[in-house]
């Protein structure tokens, strides 16, 4: 029976539906008067080696986007949201990085944003999509 099998898909349980983006964006609070203004969204353990760091960089060129980012503390790195936090200010772009606590819905929230953003360097156990969606 073993040689006859190629591959086996087990479906885990749907949390539900994800919100619309109009209900992401209320439940956020984001106003819906802020035009131009695009927003990009990272869901991740906050460690540096998870690229917050790059995105955060990004932004510096990028004035009319906001950085979110759901964080999972990750208690080998304690002091990585501070780090950031100030990476953020040095560069000028404080005012649009929000650092978010992480949420059990994340996931249900991803329509409110404009882009999503998977900047792993190096992760050996890496589940990213598993992450992004909390």
């Amino acid at each position: 029976l073993a040689g006859d099998i190629r591959a086996v898909a087990i479906q885990g349980p749907l949390p539900g539906a994800p919100l619309t983006r109009a209900a992401a964006r209320r439940t956020l609070g984001f106003d819906e008067g802020s035009s131009g203004i695009r927003r990009a969204v990272m869901a991740t353990r906050l460690a540096p080696y998870k690229g917050v760091d790059v995105a955060i960089r990004a932004l510096a060129c990028l004035p009319t986007w906001k950085l979110h980012v759901f964080g999972v503390v990750d208690h080998a790195y304690p002091q990585e949201a501070e780090r950031l936090t100030a990476l953020a200010e040095q560069l000028g772009v404080g005012e649009r990085f929000v650092l978010h606590p992480a949420r059990d819905d994340a996931w249900s929230l991803l329509g409110a944003f404009d882009a999503a953003l998977m900047l792993t360097r190096t992760d050996a156990g890496a589940h990213l999509s598993r992450e992004a969606s909390g």
